[in-house]
């Protein structure tokens, strides 16, 4: 009868030790993600009447332009318009998920979903500076 009832109370503990385990080492790795550690703050571009959010990377080859905080209709060369204004180097769009539509410069993105969602939403460009 004793075993019957230290066996349940051992699982308890046991499963109670992993789950304070696991929650640590989720805490130390999101600390360690880029996301967590500062990024630096997206400075704002103004595109045909659109404002965009553009962050850089640290090395400069590559930014992230966010989709604009008003609606309103954009295609790939006001994105990388936007990106060229805060950043003063020639940018190009990356398709990503969306390379069967071709070459983005000229498409319509605004029905589209960005090709990235964090640290903000929006579409990559590739810099040549």
């Amino acid at each position: 009868m004793k075993n019957v009832f230290l066996l349940p109370a051992s699982l308890v503990v046991l499963v109670s030790c992993d789950v304070a385990s696991t929650s640590e080492a989720e805490s130390v790795s999101r600390s360690e993600t880029p996301e967590a550690q500062s990024s630096p703050s997206p400075q704002v571009a103004e595109v045909d009447g659109l404002s965009f959010r553009v962050v850089p990377s640290d090395d400069r080859s590559m930014a992230l332009v966010g989709i604009p905080s008003q609606r309103g209709s954009y295609i790939g060369s006001d994105v990388e318009a936007a990106a060229e204004q805060i950043t003063g180097c020639a940018a190009t769009i990356v398709s990503g998920e969306w390379v069967f539509l071709g070459d983005l410069k000229n498409f319509e993105l605004s029905n589209l979903r960005p090709n990235v969602r964090r640290p903000i939403a929006g579409w990559q460009v590739e810099l040549s500076c």
